[in-house]
């Protein structure tokens, strides 16, 4: 399954395979893409919000500008473009307003890159979806016992699964009793 987001020149594509997720990240300035293993996503999320100050500080400059511009013409009656400058003031404004981008940061393991995720219509199911597989790779991948391994090292991963919410707390106690219970 893929998903695809685009705002404000970025780009980014969501690729859920089989044992990860191929997440790209492309505007202007990067071109990164990265192999993320269901593994290595962790249930840790933050906000970021990106904005484009130099629109902003652009708005302000004209709409300064613009007004002393329009002072000068009717005070020393000049003739200055004051119209130009007090225009350009709600462009830059706008452009600025566009080009907020909100974003949910999904935390990852093992120096992977984060992935994010804008805030747009699709982004709540985009992060269910790629949760949603992971933990389905998880269970199907970690959740039985395996009795060859040490009884430690099997606790350890239950206590992973555990920490992902994949089981709670009950769960992981009768599984911890079983894993000693048949320690060889």
């Amino acid at each position: 399954m893929t998903y695809h987001q685009k705002k404000a020149g970025t780009e980014l594509t969501f690729e859920l395979g089989e044992e990860g997720l191929d997440f790209t990240m492309k505007d202007e300035t990067i071109h990164k893409s990265e192999f993320i293993s269901y593994e290595d996503i962790l249930n840790k999320t933050h906000e970021y919000f990106e904005k484009n100050a130099g629109h902003k500080s652009r708005a302000i400059y004209f709409l300064v500008v613009g007004v002393l511009f329009m002072f000068a013409n009717i005070i020393f009656k000049m003739k200055l473009w004051a119209w130009m400058f007090l225009l350009g003031a709600p462009v830059f404004y706008f452009l600025y307003r566009k080009s907020v981008v909100n974003y949910k940061v999904i935390n990852t393991d093992n120096n992977k890159m984060d992935v994010w995720v804008m805030d747009d219509k699709s982004q709540d199911e985009i992060v269910q979806a790629i949760y949603a597989k992971r933990d389905a790779y998880l269970k199907e991948n970690y959740l039985a016992i395996n009795y060859n391994n040490e009884a430690n090292s099997e606790v350890e991963k239950f206590m992973w699964l555990k920490s992902l919410k994949l089981i709670n707390q009950k769960e992981f106690e009768v599984i911890k009793e079983e894993i000693y219970n048949n320690e060889k």
